[in-house]
């Protein structure tokens, strides 16, 4: 009984020394795959690496303000622009959103949709692209301080950096971003 209580430990021995790598002997250094030259490591497990540092998802409030796949990007890039205008009240609750595409394609907060024509949208694809609405990127607000006010914000997405207007209350507001307003206004409501 003993002989056979020995026998089976130095086969349980052989057997994890064969799993864990050999009789335990490294090579010096590793076997270099036939034909492949430049990559001598491959033949082997190689440390962890982590995943190349991206930007952190959004969180809930800036998704409301984010457009549709931008998830888990900070900055979204789009061949077209689209336009995203979104009223919330001074407290931060969204009240609305809604995603403007040059297609005519409109998508609320609650993920209905509407369809207008491309010409319809057209007035406001072509006030948001210009250098002249790009430089007013910033926010608006009136002289005094308004905690009860209404806060509207125009984000424009595309290929190139976002822009983003933020209208406090009820201030003087430069032509192009009044004509903005009025063109998005007359297509979602």
């Amino acid at each position: 009984m003993r002989k056979r209580i020995v026998w089976l430990t130095a086969l349980a021995f052989l057997v994890l020394l064969t799993a864990c790598g050999g009789g335990g002997t490294t090579p010096s250094s590793p076997p270099e795959a036939a034909g492949d030259e430049g990559d001598a490591t491959a033949a082997y497990p190689q440390p962890y690496a982590p995943p190349a540092a991206s930007a952190p998802a959004l969180s809930m409030s800036e998704m409301a303000y984010a457009p549709p796949g931008a998830e888990d990007a900070r900055v979204a890039k789009y061949p077209n622009p689209i336009v995203v205008y979104v009223r919330h009240n001074s407290g931060g609750t969204v009240i609305g959103k809604w995603t403007i595409y040059q297609t005519g394609r409109i998508v609320a907060l609650d993920g209905s949709e509407q369809v207008r024509s491309a010409d319809e949208v057209k007035p406001i694809f072509d006030l948001v692209t210009t250098q002249e609405f790009r430089k007013l990127e910033g926010r608006f607000a009136p002289g005094e301080t308004c905690p009860g006010c209404q806060i509207q914000r125009i984000l424009v997405y595309g290929p190139e950096e976002p822009v983003e207007i933020e209208i406090v209350g009820e201030p003087d507001l430069p032509p192009p971003v009044q004509q903005v307003l009025q063109a998005i206004t007359a297509v979602i409501e």
